[in-house]
């Protein structure tokens, strides 16, 4: 009989042990890897609703320039007005274009509380449109 040395006992052994453990991570490398995939569908989605909301924030910064236009267009003509009050005479009126009595009554529209505007504007812009309608 032949004797048997030690890679002939042990090895066998040893590739059966390899084995049993490649089957036990491979089951949780596939599970590993279906959890990356679910995070980085959940990174994806996170993206594109912050692509979202910086499109909402570009928007909304928009139309805080544009009311400030707005309201920059008003207090011109709201100072054009002022002069041409404060430039009266005694009881003559200086004569009033049409273009300032609609710009006092846009004004007046804007600031229309209805129209999300300030009660106290609204008051004086329907104020001075009275007076240029005298």
């Amino acid at each position: 009989m032949k004797s048997k040395n030690c890679e002939e006992i042990f090895e066998p052994k040893f590739l059966f042990w390899i084995k049993n453990l490649n089957k036990k991570f491979e089951g949780k490398v596939n599970g590993i890897d279906a959890l990356l995939k679910e995070k980085q569908a959940e990174i994806d989605r996170l993206r594109e609703k912050n692509t979202e909301l910086e499109a909402k924030i570009a928007r909304k910064k928009l139309d805080i320039i544009l009311l400030k236009r707005d309201n920059d267009i008003l207090s011109l003509r709201i100072s054009s007005l002022n002069e041409i009050i404060n430039n009266q005479r005694g009881n003559q009126k200086p004569k009033i274009s049409e273009d300032v009595k609609d710009a006092v009554f846009y004004a007046m529209k804007k600031s229309h509380p209805d129209n999300g505007g300030k009660e106290e504007d609204f008051i004086r812009f329907k104020k001075c449109y009275e007076e240029l309608t005298k």
